[in-house]
């Protein structure tokens, strides 16, 4: 099922006739380039060779779709390389600081560097799935999905993150304070709560702040957000059992696209957080990723921030 459509119409001009194709793909394919399109005219009456035309646009597309896969993995990972080479720092434990709270600054700091790494290297696994060949790319999408439901997740995050400088307490708290288990110890619980404690610099309801609905309130009403909820939906049925891939699966040319839409969310994400939580490297970071924070006239134009 290749869910491509195909329409065409002549026109004529300076005596010529002039026909335009509209192809009804993914808005990310932009120019498709190297095709006889002469192909589609001479295919017009033609059964047969109408089937070889959109077999043929729907593999251009597939292609073109994984180049820019490609394309956006060795970005990332770059990213997560050259912050190991010059960025990369050893923070100290909980038990070493005298002080009952974090440091803010060392706080974001840390929270920086997690992201970087998670993110980073859920990509380098993906790549490692590009680097076989499109087939076992898309044969393989439920299990890159499930990786990027986690990357998806982390970018709201992120973007929240940017647009309330207060969410890193609760980023980092709340893993600490999710209930534990009956058969935890009482001091192992005591003690997950003084680091939560610790972490959270501005004492917030760690739990209800982090919860999907709140980070998408944050967020409510900044630009392509739907986007990005809509694909942290679809990509949370990937993390649990599920049967819709069986009773709705979505075609080749569906599967890349989502993927895509998800890596051009992280480079921007990670772009975001480089630029506007980091101290150091913001050209380098936003060359590396191929997208910039903002505008020579200095006003933030990422796709989630104001």
């Amino acid at each position: 099922m290749t869910r491509i459509k195909v329409s065409g119409k002549v026109f004529s001009i300076q005596n010529q006739d002039v026909i335009v194709f509209k192809i009804n793909a993914p808005p990310y394919v932009c120019i498709i380039k190297d095709y006889d399109f002469s192909k589609v005219r001479e295919a017009e009456s033609d059964t047969e060779k109408w089937k070889a035309v959109l077999s043929e646009l729907h593999m251009v597309i597939l292609n073109r779709s994984f180049e820019l896969i490609k394309e956006d993995l060795v970005r990332l990972t770059g990213t997560l390389e050259f912050y190991e080479l010059n960025c990369y720092k050893n923070f100290r434990t909980p038990a070493s600081y005298r002080n009952g709270k974090i440091d803010p600054d060392i706080l974001d700091k840390i929270g920086v560097q997690t992201f970087v790494y998670r993110l980073g290297g859920h990509c380098v696994a993906i790549k490692s799935i590009a680097d076989m060949d499109l087939n076992s790319f898309i044969n393989m999408e439920l299990s890159i999905g499930v990786l990027l439901r986690s990357c998806v997740l982390d970018c709201l995050y992120i973007m929240a993150w940017c647009n309330d400088p207060t969410l890193i307490s609760a980023i980092a708290s709340e893993s600490f304070i999710r209930p534990l288990g009956k058969d935890v110890p009482d001091q192992v619980k005591s003690h997950f709560k003084d680091i939560a404690d610790f972490f959270n610099t501005d004492d917030l309801d760690a739990i209800k702040v982090m919860g999907i609905k709140n980070i998408l309130k944050i967020l409510e009403g900044k630009p392509n957000i739907q986007w990005y909820e809509n694909l942290y939906s679809i990509y949370s049925k990937y993390d649990h059992f599920s049967l819709i891939p069986n009773i709705a699966p979505k075609s080749p040319v569906e599967k890349l696209e989502l993927v895509l839409l998800a890596t051009h969310m992280i480079k921007h994400s990670l772009c975001s957080m480089l630029t506007m939580k980091s101290d150091d490297h913001h050209d380098e970071f936003e060359e590396i990723l191929g997208v910039k924070n903002t505008t020579e006239d200095g006003i933030n134009y990422s796709f989630a921030y104001d």
